[in-house]
C-alpha cells in the first residue's frame, strides 16, 4: 500500500485505494455505454451518452456500494433501498444470498449487481419517468406514516 502524506489536509491518503476506486467507477461507466451501445447497434449518440452518464449519477448508493466494497471487499453489505427501488428489487430478492446458508457458492446473485440494474431500469424507462415513480413511492409511504 503507497501512502502520500497531503500536508494542506495534515494526514495521509491511501494513493492505492482511490486508484482502486477510479478504476472500479471506470468499469462500471464502461459496462453502462457498452451495454448500451450493444442495445443501439453499437453507435451511440451524444445524448445517448448523456442518458447513460446521468442513469449512473442517479443509481442509488452507487459511489457508496463502490466505497464499502473495496474498503471493505470480504464484507457482506447492507443495502439500505428507498421505496421504490425495494418494489423494483422484491420480485428476485429471493435470489440473493441469505442467513439460511444460501450463499454465491449455491448460486446466489450478488448484491453487486443491483447498482447496474438500477441504472439498467432508469436507461429503459427514463430519467423523468424513474423520478416521478420514486418520488410518488417516497409521498405514498410518508403519507402513510402519518396516519
Amino acid at each position: 500500500m503507497t501512502d502520500v502524506s497531503k500536508e494542506s489536509l495534515g494526514r495521509e491518503i491511501d494513493v492505492e485505494f482511490f486508484s482502486d476506486v477510479g478504476k472500479e467507477v471506470l468499469s462500471i461507466v464502461e459496462e453502462a455505454l457498452l451495454a448500451d451501445a450493444t442495445a443501439h447497434d453499437n453507435v451511440l449518440t451524444v445524448e445517448q451518452i448523456q442518458d447513460v452518464i446521468g442513469a449512473l449519477a442517479h443509481a442509488p448508493n452507487l459511489m457508496a456500494d463502490i466505497l464499502k466494497t473495496l474498503a471493505r471487499p470480504n464484507v457482506r453489505i447492507k443495502y439500505k433501498r428507498d421505496p421504490f427501488t425495494r418494489i423494483l428489487v422484491e420480485s428476485f430478492s429471493h435470489l440473493f444470498p441469505n442467513d439460511d446458508g444460501f450463499g454465491l457458492a449455491q448460486g446466489a446473485l450478488s448484491r453487486r449487481v443491483l447498482p447496474g440494474f438500477f441504472v439498467a431500469i432508469r436507461l429503459m424507462i427514463g430519467g423523468g419517468p424513474y423520478d416521478k415513480f420514486q418520488t410518488e413511492c417516497q409521498e405514498l409511504i410518508a403519507r402513510i406514516s402519518e396516519e
